[in-house]
């Protein structure tokens, strides 16, 4: 979106018209908003609280890194500012929570992954970052252990 906070207000506004169901926006910015310098951190926040809604701004320009592990890492910082433990979260837990961390789903093999977990007795609360819902991101920090399927992009978050 190009245009301005002024715009991507705008945008996020008829997101809530179009999909007035969904449970959160994601603001990812690009090349010509760094160099616009849109404050893309200021509208999610204004905007949030606005709609009552999850709104999560990430600022990365250009994918950065190499490999995208920059990428990654801004991501992920992004889920740890703007969503962990930021609204109460109704979840029953059990011993057996678990989280399948850095698996991107990109052959279904996170699919195949909760299946065996489960089969064994685990519960996955959280599969991320492939195909997981908002709601397995907010519920994350409520599991008793984590599993990391790729250490370099999401150790850190473990």
């Amino acid at each position: 979106v190009f245009g301005g906070d002024k715009k991507l207000e705008q945008v996020i506004d008829e997101i809530e018209e179009l999909f007035p169901l969904n449970k959160g926006i994601t603001v990812q910015s690009e090349c010509p908003i760094g160099l616009i310098g849109d404050d893309i951190e200021a509208v999610s926040r204004k905007k949030a609280k606005e709609h009552d809604k999850t709104i999560v701004p990430v600022r990365c320009e250009g994918f950065r890194g190499v490999s995208q592990s920059l990428g990654h890492h801004i991501a992920n910082d992004a889920i740890r500012d703007w969503v962990f433990d930021k609204k109460e979260v109704e979840f029953e837990s059990s011993p057996y929570d678990v989280n399948v961390i850095g698996d991107y789903n990109i052959g279904g093999d996170a699919w195949a992954s909760r299946i065996l977990l489960e089969e064994v007795g685990l519960r996955v609360v959280g599969n991320w970052s492939g195909d997981a819902t908002l709601a397995e991101i907010e519920r994350a920090p409520k599991a008793k252990l984590n599993l990391i399927h790729c250490y370099r992009s999401m150790n850190y978050i473990c």
